[in-house]
């Protein structure tokens, strides 16, 4: 929660536009008075932001699921700190998809859409033509393009990834290198696929199943593994 307080600016610069000293009314001070309280805000006042608290329910999976749910949900590859609640998604996610827009890769995009439409109960995932309906941006072509169009990114990291999202609270970006992965389609497919289920709040990677779309090491795998579904029901059910 947080106060909504008036600065003292715009209270000095309320009392410089009266002249106390002038011969104004009871009834002229009485109507400043109420213009000023309009603006302030008691400090008993406050702004309640209403936040998802996100409860897991562990009890539906085995220890198993529920330890590699917490490496990947909680951590994050950039950086060391654990967080103590995952993040997700709570509105659709509109995806909005420029660049090289292979047939084979929007085929592919359609695809994973579709299987995360049928698992995810909470929200669903559209595909959109115009980039003022989207929340979650994808660009396929070279990070130099990408590193133009997003200048936050730190080139540090595109230059190690050939794939990369960045999210906040329900929007996000991300982008697939078509050029350093040109001659390999199935590459191409995995790091779209891996990317955009990532940015659903899924931050980290890890070396234990290398079937998992979520494989520290590389790999080009197109499907989710069964442990895979097990994390998004998690998550999102």
């Amino acid at each position: 929660m947080k106060k909504i307080l008036l600065g003292s600016a715009l209270f000095s610069l309320m009392l410089g536009s009266c002249d106390f000293n002038s011969k104004s009314s009871e009834l002229e001070q009485s109507n400043f008075e109420k213009i000023l309280n309009s603006f302030l805000i008691d400090d008993t006042e406050k702004e309640t932001v209403e936040e998802e608290v996100i409860k897991i329910d562990y009890t539906r999976y085995d220890e198993k699921t529920n330890a590699y749910f917490k490496e990947i949900t909680l951590q994050n590859e950039f950086n060391d700190k654990e967080k103590e609640t995952p993040d997700r998604w709570t509105e659709d996610m509109n995806i909005y998809v420029y660049g090289l827009k292979k047939e084979y890769m929007m085929d592919e995009l359609q695809k994973i859409v579709g299987e995360l439409n049928d698992m995810l109960h909470s929200i669903r995932i559209n595909i959109v033509t115009k980039k003022s309906d989207a929340n979650f941006i994808i660009f396929l072509g070279s990070m130099d393009d990408f590193k133009e169009d997003f200048p936050d990114i730190k080139r540090k990291d595109l230059e190690k990834n050939w794939g990369l999202f960045s999210t906040h609270t329900n929007n996000g970006k991300m982008y697939v290198d078509m050029y350093r992965t040109h001659d390999d389609i199935d590459a191409q497919k995995h790091l779209l696929r891996e990317e955009l289920t990532q940015s659903l709040g899924f931050y980290n990677d890890s070396w234990k199943y290398p079937n998992s779309i979520f494989y520290q090491g590389w790999t080009t795998t197109t499907e989710y593994a069964p442990i895979d579904l097990r994390l998004l029901d998690l998550l999102y059910n």
